[in-house]
């Protein structure tokens, strides 16, 4: 048996009222939502492969540098950083894309699948020496007669 990693988050009054209401109990809740978390977050990346470019996905992450991610308005930094970056700062021109068109994509995301493309470019910063094209590669369409990257 593989031995379990300990954390205790600490949960707003709202959020323990709804896992005691929608679980036996807040920790079968908790942990549920922690475990199955990692699995949603990867599915939801392989449905969202090939959909942006990879100058669409640079450009997300350009303007995610330094983004708090915050639980109360996840799926909401996203398309508000992308149009400010757009109108404000020549993201588009920097990144070579229409502008307008990586808006209307994310718009017709579901607002799970932009919280995890926050969780994507979030941890993408994290690392120690990022590089966008390999990070991007995983989930940008791919050009005619290229094999997507694994």
């Amino acid at each position: 048996m593989t031995r379990k990693k300990h954390v205790a988050p600490g949960l707003s009054e709202k959020t323990y009222s709804w896992y005691t209401e929608t679980f036996d109990n807040p920790n079968q809740g908790v942990v549920y939502a922690l475990e199955s978390y990692p699995e949603l977050y990867g599915r939801t990346l392989r449905d969202l492969r090939g959909v942006f470019t990879a100058g669409e996905l640079s450009l997300m992450l350009d303007v995610q540098n330094g983004c708090l991610l915050m639980p109360q308005v996840a799926g909401q930094h996203l398309l508000a950083d992308v149009e400010d970056g757009i109108a404000l700062e020549g993201m588009a021109e920097k990144w070579k894309i229409n502008g307008e068109a990586l808006i209307e994509k994310i718009r017709r995301l579901k607002l799970f699948e932009i919280a995890m493309l926050e969780i994507w470019a979030g941890a993408f910063w994290r690392q120690e020496k990022p590089q966008i094209e390999p990070w991007v590669a995983r989930l940008a369409k791919q050009a005619e007669g290229k094999k997507a990257t694994k």
